[in-house]
């Protein structure tokens, strides 16, 4: 059964400090500036029921730290969206490109794979997060 969530989370994200760290090519090592990782020290502790939610209906309010936009889906959209560009990319230290998109070979180049060296237990509890959030 799908779960109602409180509405009255407020995540809060802070893009330009995920910016900064996508524009030095630096990786979040301790998932704390990426946009992935600022959503996961929030939201990581919570019960994964309130990421069980109905078609169309919204987990959290996003609220992006010095923008002025309201939450009435866009922000919440904009969220997902940067998060899962970063988890494709080498922002974060889960994913490695596939060995076809390393060497330029072969079909299917721009698939990401689990890096094998993500064993810590941060890692992990991102490893962990990101399927709650993919239910």
């Amino acid at each position: 059964t799908t779960q109602v969530p409180e509405l009255n989370i407020n995540l809060q994200l802070d893009r330009f400090r995920a910016q900064k760290l996508k524009e030095r090519n630096k990786c979040d090592t301790k998932g704390k500036r990426a946009v992935f990782g600022q959503a996961f020290q929030q939201l990581n502790k919570r019960s994964p029921t309130m990421f069980r939610i109905a078609t169309n209906k919204r987990a959290w309010n996003t609220v992006f730290a010095g923008e002025g936009a309201q939450d009435v889906g866009g922000p919440y959209r904009e969220a997902l969206a940067v998060m899962c560009e970063e988890l494709q990319s080498p922002m974060l230290p889960l994913f490695v490109l596939c060995p076809n998109g390393r060497e330029q070979i072969g079909g299917n180049r721009d698939k990401w794979v689990p890096r094998p060296s993500a064993t810590r237990p941060l890692h992990l509890a991102m490893f962990q997060f990101l399927g709650k959030l993919m239910g």
